[in-house]
């Protein structure tokens, strides 16, 4: 009984050290794998904190951008980025360029230099206005002291004829009071004093239109100083880098930088001609493509095989000017290719598809009145004619004192390179007759120029040296 019990022992002692290495070896694992878990959890939280560390500088990097370009901390991307987009079609308006291709920097840039650009031409129409005012002060101060001298020559002029008119009429009365004693001395005084009053109304009619000189004199010499006090801007708005006469194709020296852009007419003179209102026009080109900041490509619309267009010759329009748009003005009639019907549509389109700015009442910015001028009214003449012909005639009345250029319609058409449209009519079945207007005898009718007609006339041989 003693033997079984101790092998009951034995079997229990040994079960029960197996338990416990087995706990043991369990004990061991589950210890291990926590210390890889913790490590795991541990490696975990410093990559998401060094993501939220990275996250907070690039937010932090992300505010700062916006401040510095106007927005605020809370605007969202899809804000911003709408915001940026409006930006650049903006300044793509100004500068005449796709938004795509616009940046900050370069819009910052060309703000700049316009700017600068502006401020210099301020200060030199300040200084040139500055002289002319001083001229005209001293003008206006000599010719006022001549008036008041005059006027004051004028006064006592006056004065005398009045009281030797008041000495006549008393002499006259006592004249007749005496009359019939002294008849023939009466006579012969009031003879006498006749002879002084027509004498001093001979010297004041004389008075008076030495006043009248000097008040025109005075008015031609404050015009004389307002047109030496006018800026001219009919220079030279580029020039021709290279010609190709094969081809028609020209190169001029402006592009993206001076906002340039393509369907822009210039009109071509010699080299050497640095004033387009004197010198003599040898052609006329319309640019077709911008290719670099101070390069475009044109092609020839007008000019001749004697006199070609050569590098170095100058280009001018007085539509559109680097920078800067010009203003202008129509009055009048306006028909550009004279047949008898109103062109003053096509002539705006012109002016606005030129770069330039239609005005539609006269101020100080308007540069030009283009003076298409009025029939003359004949006999029979209607109320809406009549006030026409007023509403033209105070129109240039307004742009002469207002120091406004006039030109004309062909002045100005020659200046942007313009040429008109022939008319051609289709022959056959469908034709009329109103496309074939009788003519009266004699009548000649004016000979239209032909867009890209130098492809078609006749060569002329250049002139004998």
């Amino acid at each position: 009984m003693a033997t079984r019990e101790n092998q009951m022992l034995q079997i229990f002692v040994a079960l029960f050290g197996v338990a416990i290495v087995i706990l043991a070896v369990l004990t061991y694992f589950f210890f291990k794998k926590w210390d890889e878990e913790y490590a795991r959890a541990n490696s975990a939280q410093t990559i998401a904190s060094d993501a939220r560390s990275a996250l907070n500088a690039t937010q932090t990097e992300a505010n700062n951008y916006k401040e510095a370009m106007g927005f605020a901390e809370g605007d969202t991307k899809d804000t911003v980025d709408a915001e940026i987009q409006k930006d650049m079609e903006r300044m793509a308006a100004q500068y005449a360029l796709p938004a795509e291709e616009l940046t900050y920097r370069e819009i910052v840039q060309n703000l700049h230099n316009a700017l600068i650009a502006a401020q210099k031409s301020e200060a030199e129409a300040k200084q040139r206005e500055i002289e002319a005012q001083n001229t005209l002060a001293t003008v206006q101060t000599t010719t006022a002291e001549q008036i008041a001298a005059f006027k004051a020559d004028f006064e006592k002029l006056k004065a005398d004829n009045e009281a030797q008119r008041l000495a006549y009429d008393q002499e006259r009365q006592r004249i007749n009071q005496e009359k019939a004693q002294t008849a023939q001395g009466a006579l012969t005084q009031l003879a006498q004093a006749e002879t002084d009053l027509k004498t001093s109304a001979d010297e004041l009619a004389k008075f008076e239109k030495n006043l009248n000189i000097m008040t025109q004199l005075n008015e031609g010499l404050t015009q004389k100083v307002r047109d030496s006090a006018d800026e001219s801007f009919e220079v030279p708005d580029g020039e021709v880098i290279w010609a190709v006469q094969r081809t028609g194709t020209v190169y001029i020296n402006l592009g993206h930088a001076d906002a340039l852009r393509p369907q822009i007419s210039f009109s071509v003179y010699g080299a050497d001609d640095n004033n387009a209102a004197r010198a003599e026009k040898k052609g006329s080109i319309e640019v077709t493509k911008v290719i670099d900041d101070h390069m475009s490509e044109a092609r020839i619309t007008d000019d001749t095989l004697s006199e070609p267009i050569l590098p170095g010759d100058k280009i001018y329009t007085p539509v559109w000017h680097p920078g800067r748009k010009v203003h202008f003005a129509l009055a009048g009639f306006i028909d550009i290719d004279d047949d008898g019907t109103s062109d003053r549509d096509r002539v705006k389109e012109l002016i606005v598809s030129n770069g330039g700015v239609l005005d539609e009442e006269l101020s100080v910015n308007t540069r030009y009145l283009i003076d298409g001028g009025v029939a003359e009214l004949g006999q029979n003449v209607s109320e809406a004619e009549q006030e026409q012909t007023r509403s033209y005639s105070e129109m240039i009345s307004q742009a002469n004192k207002l120091g406004i250029r006039r030109i004309s319609v062909s002045d100005f058409l020659d200046n942007v390179g313009f040429t008109t449209e022939a008319r051609s009519v289709q022959l056959g079945t469908g034709a009329t007759a109103d496309d074939f207007p009788a003519r009266a005898p004699g009548e000649r009718r004016s000979q239209l120029r032909v867009p890209n007609a130098r492809k078609f006339r006749e060569r002329e041989p250049p002139p004998a040296e």
